[in-house]
């Protein structure tokens, strides 16, 4: 029940704010809930490979749901009806892979994806004053997993990619760059 409290409410606890003085406390994340005390935090326990081990005690258990659910990353998916989906999810984010995933350069190349989305923004938004359009606000992110997404499937042999807007009618296609 601890993990599956930390599938489900883990992201309430998550430090999206960096500035923020205090951290956001959830219920039913702290093991004494469940009945394991600080003698118990050091005690192995079989887990069936659910996070990827098949014993590890309380204290590691916490290790890895702490990073996995209550980091930099909030993430919420239990809410999700279909297992095969909500199983996808959860393989990748248990252990939180994107702590050692990515190396200065890629994040260099994140950094300047998005440093490039935002001057663009400001760009637009000076230029067409009053001008309707749909702006970036909340998904500069969109722009570096875009290309990410297309990168790796050109180098997956994808010749053709398709995006588009499917409640506006418009849609753009790439070749493989």
């Amino acid at each position: 029940m601890l993990i599956r409290s930390y599938r489900v409410r883990g992201h309430l606890e998550a430090r999206l704010d960096r500035w923020a003085c205090k951290s956001k406390t959830a219920s039913g994340l702290d093991p004494a809930t469940y009945g394991f005390t600080d003698a118990d935090l050091d005690r192995p326990i079989f887990i069936d490979f659910v996070l990827g081990r098949e014993i590890a005690t309380v204290r590691e258990i916490l290790a890895i749901l702490r990073a996995s659910y209550c980091g930099a990353i909030g993430v919420e998916f239990m809410h999700i009806q279909d297992p095969d989906q909500k199983s996808w999810i959860q393989r990748r984010i248990e252990g939180a892979p994107w702590l050692e995933g990515l190396d200065t350069a890629a994040r260099l190349k994140i950094l300047r994806e998005l440093t490039e989305a935002e001057g663009f923004e400001t760009f637009c938004q000076r230029r067409y004053v009053g001008t309707k359009r749909f702006g970036l606000e909340g998904g500069e992110v969109t722009i570096p997993a875009l290309h990410t997404i297309i990168e790796t499937a050109a180098a997956g042999g994808t010749t053709e990619i398709a995006i588009g807007m499917p409640h506006r009618g418009a849609s753009t296609r790439w070749s493989t760059w």
